[in-house]
């Protein structure tokens, strides 16, 4: 009797099984794969979407940066000003209704950003300044003079993301205020008699100095020795601290409107354009000169003939006026070594000019910053 044994069915059986098993396997881990994949695409797409709302919202800290120089800042601390839409400025504190806060409209549309803008107080209470106390042409943090250190807080938006960002900035200025319409860091000798210095031209100023001189200069050719016409109650003073010219003209060469060259019958700027700064490097001879904005010499000036002049005049070295014409600086004349005056020269202190040129010029500098 014979016995049969039979594989076939149990070997195919198998095969089914172990192939169930694999595809089982490979669905678990395409399942998995999928998943990670999808999880690592949101965290890119997050991380994009975070990143882009960050540099809206550090977008908003430049703009700001830019966009204060058009605002109207009083040092009372309750003095707010926000940039971007309304509502969402709502959100940083804004009330159309409080006299304090003022409003502007954001300038670049495809970015995102709105800005809240405060004035950085000390523990009293009161807004801390960036100014000149005690008259050494250096700023220093006060609560007296100066203009207010303010707290820029930004929030960027992006497809969903909000990023904010914090920082606090002060102005950073062009030059610091003359305090004369004549500053002389050295000698000065006036052989005219008709000309005139005036601290107090214009009467919506508050009178500085017509001349300072410092104790670098001779006894006898100091502001007190200056013969010509001086203000209403003149202020002639001999002591002055020396004005840091030389750092100035400096700022001035790197930051210059036109490179200029000595000449006669040359004009710069304009009454529509006031804000240039024509440098020249070395020394600048010129008759007949008139222009709007900085004149900005690193040697000796020296002139002759009719100059008019509507701003500020820098002189690194002397200044040399000639003999003939008529000669007259609105706004502020600050030399570094000697003044020399023959003839007719009228020094015309006018703030009013001197802010115009501040206010163009002066930019917010980023003292800290941080994301919140």
């Amino acid at each position: 009797m014979s016995v049969r044994t039979f594989h076939g069915i149990d070997e195919k059986g198998s095969t089914v099984v172990l192939a169930i098993l694999c595809l089982f396997l490979l669905t678990i881990f395409g399942i998995s794969s999928l998943s990670t994949s999808i999880y690592e695409s949101n965290i890119v797409r997050n991380y994009s979407i975070a990143t882009q709302a960050f540099y809206s919202a550090d977008s908003g800290i430049s703009a700001a940066s830019v966009r204060l120089k058009e605002v109207a800042i009083d040092s009372n601390p309750e003095w707010r000003t926000f940039i971007g839409d309304p509502d969402i400025c709502g959100t940083l504190g804004y009330n159309p209704e409080n006299s304090n806060h003022g409003l502007l409209p954001r300038n670049q549309d495809t970015v995102s950003y709105d800005i809240a803008i405060k004035h950085q107080l000390d523990g009293e209470g009161n807004t801390l300044l960036w100014g000149d106390v005690d008259g050494d042409y250096l700023n220093e943090i006060n609560t007296s003079i100066g203009i207010p250190i303010e707290i820029v807080r930004s929030r960027g938006k992006y497809r969903g993301g909000i990023s904010i960002v914090e920082a606090v900035m002060r102005s950073s200025p062009l030059f610091y205020e003359p305090g004369a319409a004549l500053f002389v860091g050295g000698n000065l000798q006036n052989n005219g008699v008709s000309g005139s210095a005036e601290g107090e031209y214009n009467f919506a100023c508050e009178p500085v100095a017509d001349i300072i001189t410092t104790p670098l200069a001779d006894l006898d050719m100091q502001a007190t020795d200056y013969t010509g016409d001086t203000g209403l109650v003149p202020l002639l003073i001999n002591d002055g601290t020396p004005y840091p010219i030389a750092m100035i003209l400096e700022y001035l060469g790197n930051n210059r409107t036109q490179l200029i060259e000595s000449g006669n019958n040359q004009v710069f700027g304009s009454e529509s354009d006031t804000g240039g700064i024509y440098f020249c490097e070395g020394d600048f001879t010129g008759n007949n000169i008139s222009g709007y904005g900085i004149l900005a010499v690193s040697g000796n000036l020296v002139t002759a003939g009719n100059i008019t002049w509507h701003g500020l005049v820098f002189v690194g070295g002397n200044s040399v006026y000639s003999g003939g014409g008529s000669k007259q600086v609105y706004g502020a004349t600050l030399v570094n070594g000697d003044v020399l005056i023959n003839g007719t020269v009228d020094f015309k202190y006018d703030c009013q000019i001197v802010k115009d040129i501040f206010d163009l010029h002066s930019k917010y500098k980023i003292l800290s910053w941080k994301q919140l």
